[in-house]
């Protein structure tokens, strides 16, 4: 099952060497791939392009990089650039739009039309990396006709980062979506669900206490819900858990952040996150594999350390 899982790490949280200390371990463990996400720290594609040239087998991806601090001719030189690294290995280019704390407070550029803006830039890129060509006339992108002078060695496929349906159908339209704190049950009514599903869950595995790793996702959960804007709070809104994202929300406010934690209901770690021994957290994989997820994505705590997440990556590959 290993070669079906590709894992993720933060640019933020891990120093380069150990972000490709982790892939090393990742590629001789046999998952599939790795995909970096990027925040405020480390750019993806300098660290992905080391990781490159140092691996022979690991399929790479970003995950994600944002539609806004970057044109969309950078983003496909980029790709480009990587697929070369890589030796015609597949890239998969997940982007998304952010939000606006981040866009305009760190990038210093309006959060104008972002759907808009992920639309244009996917058909864009697609156009690109197919052809060559960049020229494009867009509800927010217009560019002249210029032909892009280098080609991907191999595919490089693009993931949308989608939470509300108008963002799913920017991602059917790509023919990959990349969620996060997914429910699988959601896929029969998703326009997403057409293409490839690379579904981010984040995971703890413990061999022998399961509890501390349900905590573990839940610290994350908490986060997401009660400080990291309001599309995750309204996510959970709309699958049932109001009330139970109130709370959160009010404990974090008033400081309580161990209270935070302890009101995130156990369904949304059991549904939306991966938590417990090695072989729970397999089984749980493999019904999200036959309910159509292809490319399950595994992403570890917040500031869990290299050391750390290379223990519950052999812990995966231990079990019959």
């Amino acid at each position: 099952m290993l070669d079906r899982i590709h894992i993720a790490l933060g640019t933020d949280s891990l120093s380069r060497a150990d972000l490709v200390r982790v892939a090393h371990s990742a590629e001789d463990l046999g998952f599939r791939g790795l995909w970096l996400t990027e925040a405020l720290g480390r750019d993806a594609f300098s660290v992905l392009t080391e990781i490159a040239l140092s691996t022979r087998r690991l399929e790479l991806g970003t995950g994600i990089v944002n539609v806004f601090g970057r044109s969309p001719a950078t983003l496909a030189q980029a790709a480009v650039s990587l697929s070369e690294a890589a030796g015609g290995r597949p890239v998969h280019l997940g982007i998304g739009t952010s939000g606006r704390a981040v866009i305009e407070g760190f990038h210093g550029v309006p959060f104008h039309r972002p759907v808009a803006r992920l639309r244009d830039y996917v058909r864009i890129l697609k156009s690109t990396l197919a052809n060559g060509v960049v020229g494009f006339d867009g509800d927010v992108v217009r560019t002249h006709t210029f032909r892009l002078a280098a080609r991907p060695a191999g595919p490089v496929d693009v993931f949308v980062a989608g939470l509300t349906p108008a963002s799913q159908s920017v991602a059917a339209e790509a023919g990959g979506w990349l969620p996060i704190w997914f429910d699988e049950q959601e896929i029969p009514d998703s326009p997403a669900a057409t293409g490839r599903i690379a579904a981010y869950y984040y995971t703890s595995v413990n061999a022998g206490d399961p509890a501390t790793a349900q905590d573990e996702v839940r610290r994350s959960a908490a986060w997401y819900l009660a400080a990291n804007g309001t599309a995750y709070a309204n996510l959970f809104r709309r699958r049932g858990y109001g009330e139970e994202v109130d709370r959160v929300i009010d404990h974090w406010r008033r400081g309580d952040r161990a209270g935070a934690r302890a009101a995130v209901p156990d369904e949304i770690v059991t549904t939306s996150g991966l938590a417990g021994t090695p072989d729970a957290v397999l089984a749980r994989l493999a019904t999200v594999l036959a309910a159509g997820v292809t490319d399950p994505v595994l992403r570890f705590p917040d500031g869990a350390p290299a050391d750390r997440i290379a223990e519950m990556l052999t812990l995966l590959s231990t079990v019959d």
